[in-house]
């Protein structure tokens, strides 16, 4: 072999040795950015998906506290009390607070009833006190509204039955006022409640078998069934 030749030979195996280290090195180097690139990628597809999550979460947390305060509002702007004091100012006046319309006459027509037969029995419980006590010569100033009747044990106790009818009816009147005190609280109360109109109550005969193995233990019911 020539110098020339070895000379040759030398260079070539010189550079085939350089050309692959640095391309071992370039290609690690690319590597590491690549992996750089891929590594911050994926930190921010993280970071992203957190900041979502978080924002999400406030999301729900604001409609849930909203919800709640339009059902606390709900609540309070039909509230039992308000219908109670209503009614107390005003008979019938909390029954249309809570749209119940037709117990208002009913109301009424009781009260007005009550206050007939009050005022009817006041005036007979008046009057026969005002005669039994000019009969009985204790004040001359009253008026003998009943000079047809002669006896004044009958006086007397026409003005008791009189009289305690005529307290029969202020307490009725008072239970009245009461009751509908009570009634517009309690529809107030019940104002939210929902009932299905598909409520139903089905009753139908049944038969009992309570030994599987033999038919003399039949025994004969009725079976409720409730649909809603």
């Amino acid at each position: 072999m020539t110098k020339k030749a070895c000379k040759y030979l030398l260079f070539s195996i010189a550079y085939f040795l350089v050309y692959n280290t640095y391309g071992q090195t370039h290609a690690v180097d690319i590597i590491g950015v690549d992996s750089l690139h891929i590594q911050n990628d994926t930190n921010s597809a993280r970071f992203l998906n957190q900041q979502y999550e978080n924002w999400e979460k406030t999301q729900n947390q604001a409609a849930l506290v909203k919800a709640k305060s339009q059902d606390t509002i709900k609540v309070r702007l039909h509230s039992p009390k308000k219908a109670s004091w209503m009614s107390a100012a005003l008979p019938g006046l909390g029954q249309a607070y809570n749209k119940k319309y037709w117990k208002i006459p009913i109301i009424y027509v009781g009260f007005g009833v009550i206050a007939y037969l009050g005022y009817n029995y006041y005036t007979k419980f008046t009057r026969y006190k005002d005669t039994y006590m000019f009969r009985a010569g204790e004040d001359s100033t009253k008026t003998d509204y009943y000079p047809y009747i002669t006896s004044k044990d009958v006086l007397y106790q026409n003005w008791s039955y009189n009289r305690r009818n005529f307290e029969l009816t202020c307490i009725f009147g008072s239970l009245l006022y009461v009751l509908n005190i009570i009634d517009a609280s309690v529809d107030a109360h019940l104002y939210k409640f929902d009932i299905s109109n598909d409520l139903s109550l089905r009753i139908e005969p049944v038969i009992t078998n309570y030994n599987y193995t033999s038919y003399n233990n039949l025994s004969t019911g009725i079976k409720l069934t409730l649909g809603f």
